[in-house]
């Protein structure tokens, strides 16, 4: 495979680009559930097939600007890392070939996703596989902490606040409304 341009489409080549076609579907469905997630915990009021990772984000920051997982999702949809995610999914998506540069049995991505380019740069030397367990790993890590600050947020919402948005402390919540003293 020395220096030599493929022009790829992730279904019709090897079987373990296949695995990557499935881990880039798969992590941007983990991200689109984890949307939906969001988009039920805070009644953000998103229809169901409107929902996803970046409309989230974009309510979340008019309706809750101050909340913690609004900066969570801004900060990750910023990211290099995400960007790049996105773009080759939207690609892969969309069924629209991109090149890849094989080199010394290793794989490389395009230096830009939207590159449609017959050779497009490979400068960066974007290992596919190096990168394919970096998104796994940083995508599942973004999912879980953020996930942990939906819980903490909601439960702080819907545990000391009672039904008239008065902020009651944790022992006094739990009397009011069972009737059982801690």
């Amino acid at each position: 495979m020395d220096n030599n341009m493929y022009r790829v489409n992730f279904s019709e080549i090897y079987p373990s680009l296949r695995e990557v076609n499935s881990l880039i579907f798969e992590l941007g469905s983990i991200l689109d559930f984890f949307a939906r997630m969001v988009n039920i915990s805070f009644d953000l009021g998103i229809k169901l097939r409107k929902v996803s990772f970046s409309s989230v984000g974009k309510k979340c920051r008019k309706e809750l600007p101050d909340e913690k997982i609004t900066h969570l999702l801004y900060d990750f949809s910023k990211s290099d890392l995400y960007k790049y995610f996105r773009d080759m999914r939207n690609r892969i998506t969309h069924r629209l070939p991109f090149v890849l540069k094989g080199m010394n049995d290793q794989i490389f991505f395009p230096d830009d996703p939207n590159d449609d380019a017959l050779t497009p740069s490979t400068e960066k030397m974007i290992d596919v596989k190096s990168t394919c367990f970096n998104w796994l790993s940083e995508i599942l890590s973004f999912v879980d902490r953020a996930s942990y600050q939906v819980y903490l947020e909601r439960c702080e919402i819907l545990l000391f606040h009672n039904e008239n948005g008065e902020e009651l402390n944790f022992e006094d919540y739990i009397k009011r409304k069972y009737g059982v003293v801690l």
